[in-house]
């Protein structure tokens, strides 16, 4: 008499996964499972060196693009001191254009004062 749930015809044709089968044979086949969920969990001993070599080199990549960034800001801030030099040129020779006019007001004031320029402002009757 031939019943359906009997081993043979469980491991020729294994229950779907949903079910809770908790306690039940495994099926044929699927013994290596747990292995390959381990090898997914722990590296394994012979790609040790290769992924450290991957991860030296991601770090290698990391380090070179914070040396690119520092760059860039390094140019960046020694443009931003070119044209705060350029800015500190021009106000500078405002400056002198401002003493050198204050200058000439100084001295034509100082003739006036003493005589030998006559003051533009009065009335030439005056002036004598």
């Amino acid at each position: 008499m031939h019943r359906p749930h009997s081993p043979h015809h469980q491991s020729r044709y294994p229950s779907p996964p949903s079910s809770s089968g908790y306690g039940q044979q495994q099926p044929r086949g699927g013994g290596q499972q747990p292995y390959l969920a381990y090898a997914r969990q722990a590296p394994s001993p012979f790609l040790m060196p290769y992924q450290q070599l991957l991860d030296a080199e991601k770090q290698v990549l990391r380090l070179n693009d914070d040396r690119r960034v520092r760059e860039a800001r390094m140019g960046d801030v020694e443009e931003a001191i070119t044209n705060a030099e350029f800015r500190l040129n021009k106000r500078e020779t405002a400056i002198a254009a401002i003493e050198a006019r204050v200058m000439r007001i100084e001295e034509t004031m100082a003739a006036i004062s003493s005589g030998t320029l006559l003051d533009p402002n009065t009335p030439l009757t005056s002036q004598q």
